[in-house]
């Protein structure tokens, strides 16, 4: 599939208004917590990831949500976070409590599902989850649209013909994962307007199907400014991104530390978007980042999920 770029040089810096913290909703069931590849890849992460300076924080379950800040529907549930359940127009986001210094790079891995999906419209359920770092002027609070907005984007982009994309959380830099009726993977950064100035394009993952499953997924997102801002993105295979480019991640949120979470919605058609597991720290000495790859092959094969 071919892909398109687009990037403006970034100009300013962010104020932030002030912020607004919710409580953490505490919804327990049945459900036990995910277990498998995703977790060896956090672990592995992690022991490798060691002795780096810089900020870092894992959540190998989240059996403890003290540190987290979430948003509407976001609840935990077992040892998993639910950004939304399979409600319909619903959008939520969580949060970690503390803002992260992005200047000196970081890797950043999570694992996540899809479950539940509820078609109104053909195709699979909706709408998907977005890997967010941010300095928007509603702070910890930050959900916006629900349905193709993802709780990302300004819009919905369904009823008004106009591409969701266009505008979103200001300073803000998103790993969208799509799954209505598309199962796509894409980034984009915003500048203080919310104005876009950088996309990757979307990339097909295979198909509606992918994300249309119980299946788990894991994802790393690698930055490094000092390479010329050099940014990948892997999902499942750590062996090759699934993204490559350049883009000042660390400028887009404002040159100051930044809130790091995720945001997911439903519409008309629904789903359960679940995050299992969810670490970041600084970017490793070359060598390291090299097993870390190595390590990333446990993650090639997915573990479909028990019922």
């Amino acid at each position: 599939m071919k892909k398109t770029t687009t990037k403006i040089k970034l100009s300013g810096k962010s104020r932030i208004d002030g912020e607004l913290s919710t409580s953490p909703i505490d919804r327990q069931h049945a459900r036990p917590a995910a277990l498998g590849v995703g977790l060896a890849a956090v672990g592995l992460f992690l022991l490798l990831a060691r002795g780096a300076s810089g900020a870092s924080f894992a959540y190998s379950d989240f059996s403890d949500v003290s540190s987290l800040v979430m948003n509407r529907g976001a609840a935990q549930v077992g040892n998993e976070i639910d950004i939304t359940s399979s409600s319909r127009s619903r959008a939520g986001s969580v949060y970690h409590d503390t803002r992260l210094d992005l200047s000196g790079g970081f890797v950043a891995t999570f694992t996540f599902h899809f479950d539940n999906h509820v078609n109104a419209h053909g195709g699979s359920g909706a709408d998907g989850m977005v890997f967010v770092l941010h300095n928007g002027p509603n702070g910890f609070s930050e959900t916006r649209t629900d349905g193709g907005g993802i709780g990302f984007f300004n819009s919905d982009g369904y009823f008004n013909q106009t591409p969701p994309e266009a505008s979103a959380i200001e300073n803000s830099f998103g790993i969208v994962m799509k799954s209505h009726q598309e199962s796509t993977l894409a980034a984009y950064g915003y500048d203080e307007t919310g104005s876009l100035i950088y996309s990757s394009g979307k990339i097909d993952l295979g198909g509606e199907a992918f994300f249309n499953t119980t299946d788990s997924h894991t994802v790393r997102l690698e930055y490094d400014p000092a390479a010329d801002n050099e940014f990948k993105v892997f999902m499942d295979d750590m062996t090759a991104p699934r993204i490559a480019d350049t883009f000042d991640i660390a400028g887009s949120v404002g040159d100051i530390p930044a809130i790091c979470g995720f945001t997911a919605a439903t519409g008309g058609s629904a789903e359960t978007h679940t995050v299992e597991s969810w670490a970041i720290a600084p970017v490793p000495e070359p060598a390291t980042m090299s097993l870390l790859g190595l390590g990333g092959v446990l993650t090639l094969v997915r573990r479909r999920r028990g019922a």
